[in-house]
């Protein structure tokens, strides 16, 4: 195993939709597996199309993919419809696109990225408008940092966000929106594969994360590598934390006269796969661990009713040591958390019955 830890002192594409559940790698040796049974909490005919789902303490939110026309669905805990919210449209209180999201739950709202390197929010609260606001749009052309997809901001207002340059895949700015510093720079190209220049890894490391309730930790894995991040905030300080485990695999570079292209051979893994969750003590990733053909031929089996339908979801603290392994009884394509870890959300999907939402109850952390 590789691993290196980034600090510093002051201070993934869009979502996968299937999910799968390999061995696991060798440092989940001795961590305890928890086999959880689910009860149908919202059924297929009260859901349109959801990419992603959220918990806060009082309600479940699905974000639904843009062919419909309101792009957010809420709920009760007890899988009530509420409202449909956030229409979808070129308006300046609505969107197109949603690229990525992530709650915060603590000031009640939902972060977006409609356009790269900017961050809008839509309030949750039951009593608001639905109005978007624009609460971070990078402002440092000199520094020449190419936004990608997935922004996220904390509970002091620095950002964290994907970036396409030679400097790096992960960057931090301060709560005015200027650039800080580099928190994750590119795998050395013996790792990567030779030949994809260092703009091109992004593709293949978006950090497909979550932000805690309380905004003080952010969790995130990186693409198709073997590879998660841990942020947290502590006082004035902000430490960063990369596990490092494998880079990507099967990722051929073909390099032509003007032009970088690449295909996958036999070896593609998924490592991670779906969204990442987090209360206010732990986060939670789906893992995978599979040759990609073998993956999704098995999320398809699951789907079909051919073969069983299970995740492994790995919980982790916020130094990015895994705690438990959770084994659930449906196909996960996307997890919401509560903020004080009791219940688990799944969004599944089978063909008989469509898109549809699991509960678990959750066995307490000693």
């Amino acid at each position: 195993m590789k691993n290196f830890l980034l600090t510093s002192i002051i201070v993934a594409s869009l979502l996968s939709i299937a999910s799968c559940s390999g061995s696991g790698s060798a440092d989940t040796q001795g961590i305890d597996t928890v086999s959880l049974t689910g009860e149908l909490l919202i059924p297929y005919d009260h859901i349109k199309n959801p990419g992603n789902i959220y918990a806060s303490d009082d309600r479940i939110f699905l974000v639904n993919f843009p062919d419909v026309d309101t792009l957010i669905d809420e709920f009760t805990l007890d899988g009530k419809p509420v409202r449909s919210f956030l229409r979808k449209g070129q308006g300046p209180d609505e969107a197109a696109f949603i690229y990525s999201s992530h709650i915060d739950a603590g000031k009640k709202r939902l972060m977006m990225v409609t356009t790269p390197g900017e961050l809008r929010s839509v309030s949750l609260a039951a009593d608001a408008q639905p109005l978007t606001e624009k609460v971070f749009a990078y402002n440092q052309d000199k520094d020449k940092l190419n936004f990608s997809l997935n922004t996220f901001m904390m509970a002091d207002n620095r950002v964290l966000s994907a970036i396409n340059s030679d400097k790096g895949i992960f960057a931090l700015f301060n709560p005015d929106a200027t650039f800080d510093r580099i928190l994750a720079g590119h795998l050395p190209e013996s790792d990567f594969g030779e030949g994809l220049p260092e703009y091109a890894k992004i593709n293949f490391l978006q950090p497909i994360g979550a932000v805690s309730p309380d905004g003080k930790h952010f969790v995130c894995y990186f693409g198709r590598a073997d590879m998660t991040g841990f942020a947290n905030i502590d006082g004035d300080s902000l430490d960063f934390r990369i596990n490092y485990v494998a880079p990507p695999k099967g990722i051929n570079v073909i390099v032509g006269d003007g032009y970088i292209s690449f295909d996958y051979g036999d070896d593609y893994t998924y490592y991670f796969r779906g969204n990442v969750t987090a209360s206010d003590s732990h986060a939670y990733m789906s893992y995978c661990g599979m040759l990609a053909r073998e993956a999704e031929k098995r999320s398809k089996e699951m789907a079909s009713g051919e073969t069983e339908p299970f995740s492994l979801i790995r919980v982790y603290d916020f130094e990015g040591n895994i705690v438990r392994v959770l084994r659930t009884d449906a196909y996960a394509k996307a997890i919401a958390v509560s903020p004080d870890d009791k219940t688990l959300y799944a969004l599944t999907e089978n063909d008989d019955n469509g898109y549809y939402i699991v509960r678990y109850t959750l066995p307490s952390y000693n």
